[in-house]
């Protein structure tokens, strides 16, 4: 477990990984006004067969590439597991070429509650290839993208609308919200903001 709290800054201009090899647990806690800055992508629960769990409870992540959670499939282990929980502060990814993944081999969670803003420049791929899990549960916050959808039809990809926005950043596909097996809404409801399309 690995935690940054207080005034506490983090930068790496490789790859951040939150439980690497296969098999294995991991955790990080970005906290108060702690910051994380990776140039390199960020991978939450990297391996296969491996637990991999990001807590964002306050603070800033910068994100300079790509954002992988639940990254790897193997034959031994299985899928790895992981979750980003985003509660309070901001995670902004700052690269526009580039795409937040939630499940890209493995199987990926992205929780968004509280007062929590998630800004993917670009695109959230939910489900990125065959086999592999994305759920995307909007409890709260702000998630904002230019596009949420499905690239592989053999994936399997949830999203749950249970509060918060979901908001068309500038320049959003005209498919905003497409390809997914299902978009439910739940009793907290579901805001989706157009922004300045």
């Amino acid at each position: 477990t690995f935690t940054i709290k207080d005034s506490a800054a983090y930068y790496t201009t490789g790859d951040f990984n939150i439980s690497d090899n296969p098999n294995s647990v991991g955790t990080l806690n970005l906290q108060n006004s702690g910051l994380l800055s990776s140039a390199g992508t960020i991978f939450v629960g990297k391996g296969s067969g491996c637990s991999g769990t990001m807590n964002q409870t306050g603070g800033t992540t910068l994100a300079g590439s790509w954002v992988s959670v639940g990254r790897f499939y193997g034959a031994t282990y299985g899928h790895g597991v992981g979750t980003l929980n985003l509660s309070a502060g901001l995670f902004q990814m700052t690269n526009a070429t580039t795409a937040l993944i939630i499940g890209e081999d493995g199987n990926g969670t992205l929780n968004v509650s509280g007062t929590g803003v998630l800004i993917a420049t670009n695109e959230v791929r939910v489900g990125a290839n065959s086999g592999s899990i994305g759920t995307v549960n909007l409890n709260g916050g702000l998630l904002a993208t230019k596009r949420v959808y499905r690239p592989n039809l053999s994936a399997s990809a949830y999203f749950n609308f249970n509060g918060g926005t979901l908001q068309a950043s500038p320049g959003a596909n005209a498919n905003f919200l497409s390809g997914l097996d299902s978009a439910s809404i739940l009793s907290g409801g579901a805001i989706i903001d157009s922004g300045a399309n």
